[in-house]
């Protein structure tokens, strides 16, 4: 049940940031269509966005890719782009899926 648990905890967590980091990419790649008064709302969900992805990667993260979290690489997208970089078996795979 804990796992269940977890789980559900998980998928809710990471569908969640995937919705705030795609709305924000659109917001960055369509600044200029958006109205100026929506900017600052904006910025405000992109610094939300930005601890949220570094409290997911200390959290699920670390669970996930079973690695121990790193000053380095403070989000779940820079963990990412240095497994895809860098490593080539199953956290490769796994990053690459993701």
């Amino acid at each position: 049940m804990d796992i269940l648990i977890f789980a559900v905890a998980f998928a809710v967590a990471f569908i969640a940031l995937w919705i705030i980091f795609i709305n924000v990419m659109w917001a960055k790649y369509n600044r200029e269509k958006i109205p100026k008064i929506l900017h600052k709302p904006i910025e405000v969900l992109a610094f939300f966005g930005l601890l949220y992805d570094i409290l997911f990667n200390l959290t699920f993260g670390n669970f996930l890719f079973l690695q121990a979290f790193s000053l380095k690489r403070l989000t779940l997208t820079e963990r990412m782009k240095h497994i895809l970089i860098t490593n080539d078996g199953w956290r490769f795979n796994l990053a690459y899926f993701i």
